[in-house]
């Protein structure tokens, strides 16, 4: 489990304004070796080829080389959220890109081209300009930087959600909320991402479960003693069910006979590393 933050947003508010970006890191996913190689058809101009599922380089990805906070570090296959409140297009809710096999390759070879001021076509680009792309920070779009995506209209809302909802979606996929919450009820979500079973997860895990014990917030995010010295808060004994202490680093994990050989090994992996 990846314990990540919660969400409420109050009617009329315009300040929790996140426009389109994506996940995952920023300027990782083309200097890190490991992260570049999870798109080498579309740099190799095999864009039609790329398997966005294909996880191989993903579990061995480096996505925060500059160690900025709120950066995240472990590998969320799905983002995703629990909704708990009623929220209807317009009311504070998530928007989308929908159309992740094309505007991926767009955006990642958009460093590459420049237009020609003179006649406005598309040239090689050699600069070390990076649209979107600041070391510490997420990848960002916007209609000046990525115009051919026209974001102002490719942003799709997503349907009605009500409490209990689960939403995903895909890493690579561009997201935003709503620029202002137009609606009548507070906007409310838990953030709980997909979080497989890999080395930097359990590695993460480590560090996630050390941060628990000791009350201060995990260490994606920004510092503060957060509830160190809070009187009632939640310990390891809190934790009453076998998957949640699983889930939490507390219970080794189950090696089941159904497991591939690779399924066994970062099973047997994960117990050692948390020492379980």
């Amino acid at each position: 489990m990846y314990v990540d933050r919660l969400r409420i947003r109050q009617p009329g508010d315009a300040q929790f304004a996140l426009g389109p970006h994506v996940d995952g890191g920023g300027i990782e996913r083309w200097e890190d070796p490991e992260y570049r190689s999870c798109y080498t058809p579309i740099f190799e101009g095999r864009w039609e080829e790329n398997d966005f599922f294909d996880a191989t380089h993903r579990v061995h990805a480096h996505m925060s080389l500059y160690n900025a906070a709120g950066c995240c570090t472990a590998f969320l296959s799905w983002q995703g959220w629990l909704s708990l409140s009623t929220v209807n297009p317009g009311e504070g809710g998530l928007l989308v890109n929908p159309l992740l096999k094309f505007s991926t390759p767009y955006w990642l070879l958009r460093p590459f081209f420049t237009r020609n001021k003179t006649d406005g076509d598309w040239e090689i680009d050699t600069s070390s300009v990076w649209q979107g792309a600041v070391p510490g920070r997420g990848q960002e779009m916007n209609d000046s930087l990525h115009s051919e995506l026209q974001l102002s209209t490719s942003m799709i809302s997503i349907p009605t959600v009500h409490p209990g909802d689960m939403v995903f979606w895909h890493c690579d996929t561009i997201h935003a909320v709503d620029a202002v919450h137009r609606g009548q009820s507070d906007s409310s979500v838990f953030y709980i991402p997909a979080t497989p079973l890999c080395q930097i997860n359990v590695d993460y895990l480590v560090q996630q479960r050390d941060s628990f014990q000791r009350g201060i917030p995990p260490p994606d995010f920004p510092g503060g003693e957060g509830e160190l010295r809070h009187v009632g808060r939640a310990t390891p004994e809190d934790i009453n069910t076998l998957e949640g202490r699983r889930a939490m680093g507390f219970e080794p994990f189950e090696i089941k006979s159904y497991m591939t050989p690779g399924e066994k090994e970062i099973v047997s992996k994960a117990n050692t590393t948390l020492n379980l």
